[in-house]
């Protein structure tokens, strides 16, 4: 049963992937990273103002939020799925999963937010999402 979420594990890492990625962009949009004139204008109120507003970064934002609903989901059925399957290491890992999923979903309520902390726990959160996944494919027989 668990070769069965094989699948579904490579589906999450795929998921991971892209909250990775455009939370990274957003998040350097955010900051103003293809302004004009740049770099004097990175990292500016105004500057940060301006392209929020804008519909290509609101719909990076709305496909960031549907992406990260999808892979909440995806990872509790995945341990759901696997958890009577699985051995110690596979169940750690996927207590992990869910773990550091909660803890971004908690961060996702406080962002953007202009402090450090919440894009390190942002980025490594990601990271781990993506290590995770792809543990947990690994573990698969």
């Amino acid at each position: 049963m668990t070769r069965a979420l094989r699948p579904l594990l490579l589906t999450a890492l795929v998921l991971a992937l892209v909250i990775l990625g455009s939370s990274a962009t957003l998040r350097l949009s955010a900051n103003g990273i293809g302004c004009s004139p740049w770099p004097s204008c990175y990292g500016l109120l105004e500057t940060a103002n301006q392209v929020q507003g804008s519909n290509l970064i609101k719909a990076l934002r709305l496909t960031h939020r549907l992406t990260a609903t999808l892979f909440a989901i995806l990872a509790l059925v995945i341990v759901a799925i696997g958890w009577r399957g699985w051995a110690r290491p596979a169940k750690a890992l996927g207590l992990a999963l869910v773990g550091v999923t909660g803890v971004l979903a908690w961060v996702g309520l406080h962002t953007p937010s202009p402090l450090p902390m919440v894009t390190v726990v942002n980025v490594l959160g990601g990271l781990a999402l993506v290590a995770l996944c792809a543990a947990l494919a690994a573990c698969q027989d």
